[in-house]
């Protein structure tokens, strides 16, 4: 999407004299433009235009009710983008608060939205938990056709999480589904390549972000392609460090800034620089990122022949592990639910699967799709911290 010839459109609609039919056109216009200035490498703008698309819905109130809703995935992915998560979270709780109605209808894209944001800042079994449903209520209600995105971060967080099941299910999702549009493509494209490849290990994973990287798509959205090079660096790829100081350097925000601050530090290999970084990076927020600031500086400062302060590393990196909650670094996978709490549909899945019925005779049982048994039972397993089918009886309230 060319975000000049689209900001000079939306110049065009500011200027049309009021009429019916001005606020449903303006409020689209200023989010298509916010996604594309984000898009290439300029969420500050974009929030701009996301917030003057903001300022076009009062108007449309008890109106066409996605109108606001294509407003504030604009508006998150921006603050996102700058890796401002807690005024992501402010939006997404503000919309939840005063739209009790839409979010009725909108769940989906919602959780989507919540889940994303914490994908974002590596909180995987939290992005986890809401991924799951969040795909679950899409696949029943799509208006703003999120669904195979919603499907390839879901498979990319079950992947990383080991839930090898899940993300196959996850997997067929995202190939079975309906194009979302070229605004979400290439990130699902991604993700989607990236789970493949923490399930295979096989590197055609990683050869296909290569591609997307440079591939002509890639090119005009620096923003996104520096999402891609994110992706390739978490898998283990330091390769794309080079391209990431690059890209990091022409893109706004203060995760831009914070991605150019690690790879600089990372390549000049300098222990106590390393861990300087790391503090700040977590001070600000960044605490993924300073997870491998401290996982760098550890093996610097091993081979530096400094053990005491290379333990001192690992250390701060198991603390960083521990806030994010990524428990599945340290072996099985252990979903991190506070509470559980499971609905009466659950419950008779459970009760129904405990007893040793299959997936198809539950559905016949409960006279429902074997699709929404398979759902149900594994946000099941997310909520309890189970993998199968073996462990829910134990883990089951008493």
């Amino acid at each position: 999407m060319d975000h000049r010839a689209l900001a000079a459109a939306v110049e065009t609609i500011r200027h049309r004299p009021l009429d019916d039919g001005h606020q449903p056109v303006a409020a689209v216009a200023e989010a298509l433009l916010a996604h594309a200035l984000t898009a290439a490498g300029r969420p500050a703008d974009g929030l701009d235009a996301a917030l003057l698309a903001a300022s076009e819905l009062p108007p449309l109130d008890g109106s066409l009710f996605f109108f606001p809703e294509f407003v504030l995935g604009r508006l998150v992915a921006s603050y996102l983008a700058m890796g401002e998560w807690e005024s992501a979270e402010r939006e997404l709780n503000s919309y939840a608060a005063h739209h009790a109605a839409g979010a009725g209808t909108f769940d989906g894209g919602l959780q989507l939205l919540r889940g994303y944001s914490l994908l974002r800042q590596g909180r995987m079994e939290r992005a986890y938990q809401l991924l799951l449903p969040a795909v679950e209520a899409l696949r029943l209600n799509d208006p703003l056709h999120l669904f195979r995105f919603g499907s390839s971060l879901g498979f990319y967080v079950a992947a990383r999480l080991g839930d090898a099941a899940q993300a196959k299910r996850l997997e067929q999702d995202y190939k079975d589904a309906v194009a979302g549009g070229p605004q979400h493509d290439l990130l699902a494209g991604a993700y989607a390549a990236a789970a493949g490849e923490y399930l295979a290990h096989d590197g055609k994973g990683l050869a296909s972000l290569h591609t997307m990287m440079t591939a002509a798509e890639a090119a005009g959205r620096t923003g996104h392609l520096l999402e891609l090079l994110a992706v390739c660096w978490d898998l283990g790829d330091p390769s794309v460090i080079p391209m990431v100081k690059d890209t990091a350097g022409a893109v706004q925000g203060r995760w831009a800034a914070a991605m150019l601050t690690l790879a600089t530090s990372w390549e000049a290999a300098d222990g106590d620089a390393l861990m300087a970084t790391a503090a700040s990076l977590e001070e600000s927020g960044f605490v993924n990122l300073a997870r491998e600031a401290y996982a760098r500086a550890s093996t610097v400062l091993e081979q530096a022949g400094e053990r005491r302060r290379s333990r001192q590393a690992v250390a701060q990196r198991e603390k960083c592990d521990h806030e994010l909650g990524e428990r599945f670094r340290e072996g099985r996978f252990i979903a991190a639910a506070p509470a559980v709490h499971l609905t009466r549909r659950e419950q008779d899945i459970v009760e129904l699967a405990v007893q040793g019925l299959t997936d198809r005779e539950i559905a016949q049982r409960l006279m429902v799709s074997v699709r929404t048994v398979e759902g149900h039972l594994y946000r099941t397993y997310v909520k309890l911290g189970v993998r199968s089918r073996d462990e829910l009886e134990s883990a089951l309230p008493k």
